[in-house]
């Protein structure tokens, strides 16, 4: 009895040592895990810290190289727009110059040619004039020579036809003396020749 008393004391002994030492172990345990643990946490939180930081600056860096991305296409779209806007108004003084200068070298043109059309239709109205005053001096000479010649036939005619009158007149006249003379010789000679035989 003895034996089995003392036993089981030292069995309770021993696990009482053991659970006191089980425990401790659990706690020194426990103790090591949360200090690793805060060590792993510390050493998270500064490589979260470290990592959010790094996001940061990289974030950071991302946002100003996007705002300057957006800022140089801005300026771009900005230089493209006022260089649009300038060939644009560029190209309208260009198209009002050229219609300015081409309706400016149109009327001189019209201008020139119309000078130039009036000189030619002034000369050729002085040669057309004087071809046709140097013509209607000639026919005024030729009519003039055909009036002259005509008159000069007429008058020639006329006076052939005035000189054959008073030759046929004077023949006529010349041709009744004669008659006359030979009916008075005849009478004369008929007398004497009565007168003679009475």
């Amino acid at each position: 009895a003895a034996t089995t008393i003392q036993s089981a004391w030292r069995s309770a002994r021993q696990r009482a040592a053991y659970v006191a030492f089980r425990e401790m172990v659990v706690h020194i345990q426990a103790m090591a895990r949360g200090a690793t643990t805060r060590r792993m946490f510390l050493r998270y939180l500064r490589m979260w810290r470290g990592a959010t930081r790094i996001q940061a600056v990289f974030r950071g860096h991302l946002i100003r190289r996007d705002r300057a991305a957006l800022r140089a296409a801005a300026v771009c779209a900005q230089k493209t727009r006022k260089r649009a806007v300038a060939r644009r108004a560029f190209l309208e003084q260009k198209t009002s110059a050229v219609a300015i200068q081409a309706a400016t070298r149109g009327w001189i043109a019209r201008e020139r040619y119309n000078d130039a059309r009036f000189t030619a239709v002034l000369l050729q109205a002085r040669v057309r004039g004087a071809a046709k005053r140097r013509e209607f001096l000639e026919l005024r000479r030729a009519a003039l020579v055909t009036q002259r010649r005509f008159r000069a036939s007429r008058l020639a005619r006329a006076r052939e036809r005035a000189a054959t009158r008073i030759q046929a007149a004077f023949r006529g006249w010349s041709a009744n003396q004669s008659y006359v003379d030979l009916r008075f010789t005849s009478i004369v000679l008929q007398a004497r020749a009565r007168g003679a035989r009475d």
